[in-house]
């Protein structure tokens, strides 16, 4: 096990400030955060670090990867109407529109739980 499995030491030996999980707050309560993303194809979000469970609902899209600041990648296929639940921390990471088609989500954190990055 690294000392490092959130990649929070190699986001700051990089001089990277995580970025949000989307790019337009869309709706906010005590209980979730809505997120609107769009990504043209060959764009990628900023590195970032989820600190919740999220919901992701496509809209429009096609081939995705994940980034992480390790290298690692993880191919994904987010057509629209696809649901994509994600219930356990992961370490910064970006999305990347790896297709020839825009990318469009709506990504819903659950904010009564957090994930604790230590």
């Amino acid at each position: 096990m690294t000392d490092d499995p959130w990649g929070l030491t190699e986001a700051q030996r990089r001089g990277l400030e995580l970025d949000d999980v989307g790019q337009d707050l869309l709706y906010e309560d005590e209980a979730v955060r809505v997120w609107g993303i769009a990504l043209e194809p060959g764009e990628s979000q900023p590195f970032h670090l989820h600190r919740h469970p999220y919901v992701v609902i496509s809209v429009g899209g096609d081939a995705n990867q994940v980034q992480t600041i390790f290298g690692e990648t993880r191919d994904t296929h987010e057509p629209a109407g696809k649901v994509v639940v994600r219930d356990e921390a992961g370490p910064v990471h970006r999305l990347v529109n790896v297709s020839e088609t825009p990318y469009r989500c709506r990504l819903v954190e659950i904010k009564t739980e957090e994930w604790i990055h230590e």
